[in-house]
């Protein structure tokens, strides 16, 4: 009786189409960690299973970064951005969001080069990322 093979990782090589899961998507033969919820279905249709914030992209970062985030239900957010002593230098966003999965720009054109923290709060969730912006 013949086997069946069956691909379990690649590296470097390059596939047609992507394959995922629920915390993975691979495609162009690598691995890398994904917004919960990831699941192959077109984000605009897709409802995340949990809050969530992303990395900035790119880190670190010139003066302008973006940040994705994932609203499973619709809910209050505030996304803020604060400096090494704890001062909030900017809000990049506030109020109700419908689900889904979102992006929000970290326009830190008018800030000194340095570390900040973002942090996202909605419903009992409150997650903070280190962002490092480069001048």
């Amino acid at each position: 009786m013949k086997r069946a093979a069956r691909i379990v990782g690649t590296v470097g090589q390059a596939v047609v189409g992507a394959v995922s899961g629920p915390y993975h998507i691979h495609g162009i033969g690598f691995w890398y960690q994904a917004l919960p919820g990831g699941s192959g279905v077109p984000e605009e249709d897709a409802i995340p299973a949990r809050f969530a914030l992303g990395p900035g992209i790119p880190s670190p970062g010139g003066p302008v970064t973006r940040l994705r985030f994932a609203v499973p239900q619709r809910a209050a957010v505030a996304i803020r951005l604060y400096d090494v002593a704890g001062r909030e230098v900017l809000t990049l966003a506030e109020g109700e969001v419908d689900p889904g999965f979102h992006t929000v720009v970290v326009d830190g054109s008018g800030l000194p080069g340095g570390v900040y923290f973002c942090r996202m709060v909605a419903r009992g969730f409150m997650e903070t990322r280190r962002l490092v912006l480069v001048k």
